[in-house]
Protein backbone atom coordinates (compact mmCIF):
# COMPACT_ATOMS: atom_id res chain seq x y z
CA UNK A 1 0.00 0.00 0.00
CA UNK A 2 1.35 3.32 -0.99
CA UNK A 3 1.30 6.16 1.55
CA UNK A 4 0.48 9.61 0.30
CA UNK A 5 2.89 12.13 1.83
CA UNK A 6 0.41 14.98 1.46
CA UNK A 7 -2.08 13.16 3.65
CA UNK A 8 0.27 13.56 6.59
CA UNK A 9 0.36 17.33 6.01
CA UNK A 10 -3.44 17.43 6.14
CA UNK A 11 -3.86 15.18 9.21
CA UNK A 12 -0.99 16.47 11.38
CA UNK A 13 -2.51 19.90 12.27
CA UNK A 14 -5.79 18.31 13.39
CA UNK A 15 -4.66 17.25 16.94
CA UNK A 16 -3.07 20.65 17.45
CA UNK A 17 -6.30 22.41 16.47
CA UNK A 18 -8.30 20.19 18.81
CA UNK A 19 -6.01 20.99 21.75
CA UNK A 20 -6.18 24.73 21.03
CA UNK A 21 -9.99 24.56 20.94
CA UNK A 22 -10.07 22.58 24.16
CA UNK A 23 -7.95 25.06 26.10
CA UNK A 24 -9.66 28.06 24.49
CA UNK A 25 -12.98 26.70 25.79
CA UNK A 26 -11.63 26.73 29.36
CA UNK A 27 -10.41 30.30 28.90
CA UNK A 28 -13.75 31.55 27.51
CA UNK A 29 -15.68 29.70 30.22
CA UNK A 30 -13.60 31.33 32.98
CA UNK A 31 -14.16 34.78 31.45
CA UNK A 32 -17.92 34.23 31.29
CA UNK A 33 -17.99 32.89 34.86
CA UNK A 34 -16.14 35.99 36.14
CA UNK A 35 -18.55 38.31 34.26
CA UNK A 36 -21.56 36.55 35.78
CA UNK A 37 -20.11 36.75 39.30
CA UNK A 38 -19.38 40.47 38.86
CA UNK A 39 -22.97 41.03 37.69
CA UNK A 40 -24.32 39.16 40.73
CA UNK A 41 -22.29 41.38 43.07
CA UNK A 42 -24.06 44.54 41.88
CA UNK A 43 -26.74 45.89 44.19
CA UNK A 44 -30.14 46.05 42.56
CA UNK A 45 -32.89 48.26 44.00
CA UNK A 46 -35.19 46.36 46.31
CA UNK A 47 -38.95 46.24 45.80
CA UNK A 48 -40.69 47.58 48.89
CA UNK A 49 -42.72 45.11 50.91
CA UNK A 50 -46.48 45.26 50.50
CA UNK A 51 -49.42 43.78 52.29
CA UNK A 52 -52.53 42.27 50.74
CA UNK A 53 -55.76 43.35 52.38
CA UNK A 54 -59.19 41.93 51.78
CA UNK A 55 -62.16 44.24 51.47
CA UNK A 56 -65.65 42.91 52.00
CA UNK A 57 -68.27 44.62 49.83
CA UNK A 58 -71.90 44.47 50.71
CA UNK A 59 -74.34 43.79 47.86
CA UNK A 60 -75.58 47.40 48.02
CA UNK A 61 -72.08 48.82 47.53
CA UNK A 62 -71.40 46.39 44.70
CA UNK A 63 -74.65 47.40 42.99
CA UNK A 64 -73.75 51.11 43.22
CA UNK A 65 -70.24 50.47 41.90
CA UNK A 66 -71.58 48.51 38.96
CA UNK A 67 -73.77 51.46 37.94
CA UNK A 68 -70.91 53.99 37.94
CA UNK A 69 -69.12 54.56 34.64
CA UNK A 70 -66.01 56.70 34.23
CA UNK A 71 -65.85 58.86 31.12
CA UNK A 72 -63.16 61.52 30.55
CA UNK A 73 -62.51 61.93 34.26
CA UNK A 74 -66.16 62.56 35.14
CA UNK A 75 -68.28 60.18 37.15
CA UNK A 76 -71.63 59.49 35.60
CA UNK A 77 -74.35 57.36 37.07
CA UNK A 78 -76.15 55.15 34.66
CA UNK A 79 -79.39 53.39 35.19
CA UNK A 80 -78.83 49.72 34.70
CA UNK A 81 -81.29 48.38 32.19
CA UNK A 82 -82.27 44.85 32.88
CA UNK A 83 -82.84 43.05 29.63
CA UNK A 84 -84.79 39.88 29.45
CA UNK A 85 -82.63 37.05 28.22
CA UNK A 86 -84.60 35.10 25.69
CA UNK A 87 -83.90 31.41 25.37
CA UNK A 88 -82.92 30.27 21.89
CA UNK A 89 -85.83 28.98 19.84
CA UNK A 90 -86.17 25.24 19.53
CA UNK A 91 -85.92 23.79 16.06
CA UNK A 92 -86.51 20.27 14.81
CA UNK A 93 -84.21 19.06 12.06
CA UNK A 94 -85.94 16.25 10.22
CA UNK A 95 -83.93 15.83 6.99
CA UNK A 96 -80.66 16.88 5.33
CA UNK A 97 -79.53 16.52 1.74
CA UNK A 98 -75.87 16.91 0.78
CA UNK A 99 -75.41 16.78 -2.97
CA UNK A 100 -72.47 17.54 -5.25
CA UNK A 101 -73.61 21.12 -5.91
CA UNK A 102 -76.21 21.94 -3.27
CA UNK A 103 -77.10 21.26 0.35
CA UNK A 104 -80.59 21.46 1.81
CA UNK A 105 -82.25 20.76 5.15
CA UNK A 106 -85.80 20.63 6.44
CA UNK A 107 -86.10 22.49 9.76
CA UNK A 108 -89.56 22.75 11.37
CA UNK A 109 -91.08 21.70 8.05
CA UNK A 110 -89.31 24.49 6.13
CA UNK A 111 -86.77 23.84 3.33
CA UNK A 112 -83.58 25.88 3.87
CA UNK A 113 -80.15 25.97 2.26
CA UNK A 114 -76.71 27.13 3.43
CA UNK A 115 -76.44 30.88 4.01
CA UNK A 116 -80.18 31.36 4.39
CA UNK A 117 -81.69 33.14 7.39
CA UNK A 118 -83.67 30.70 9.52
CA UNK A 119 -85.13 33.50 11.63
CA UNK A 120 -84.42 37.19 12.16
CA UNK A 121 -81.65 36.30 14.59
CA UNK A 122 -80.12 33.09 13.18
CA UNK A 123 -78.54 31.97 9.93
CA UNK A 124 -77.77 28.50 8.53
CA UNK A 125 -73.97 28.30 8.24
CA UNK A 126 -73.30 24.68 7.28
CA UNK A 127 -75.33 21.63 6.38
CA UNK A 128 -73.81 18.17 6.81
CA UNK A 129 -75.29 14.67 6.65
CA UNK A 130 -75.69 14.51 10.42
CA UNK A 131 -76.63 18.08 11.32
CA UNK A 132 -76.92 21.80 10.66
CA UNK A 133 -74.73 24.56 12.12
CA UNK A 134 -76.58 27.74 13.07
CA UNK A 135 -75.01 31.09 13.96
CA UNK A 136 -76.66 34.14 15.44
CA UNK A 137 -77.66 35.86 18.64
CA UNK A 138 -77.05 32.76 20.76
CA UNK A 139 -73.66 31.98 19.21
CA UNK A 140 -72.96 28.94 17.10
CA UNK A 141 -74.96 25.81 17.79
CA UNK A 142 -75.65 22.51 16.06
CA UNK A 143 -78.99 20.90 15.27
CA UNK A 144 -78.81 17.14 14.85
CA UNK A 145 -81.10 14.97 12.74
CA UNK A 146 -83.87 13.40 14.84
CA UNK A 147 -83.30 15.45 18.00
Amino acid sequence: MRFNRYALLLIAPLPVALLIGYYAGFFVESMVREAVLRAEDKQYPQVPDFEVKEIALSPEVFEVLSEVKLKRGKVQKQVAEKKEVKAPPSYRLSFTYVGPKSRYAIINGRLVKEGEMLSEEERVIRITRKGVLLSGRWGRRWLWVGE
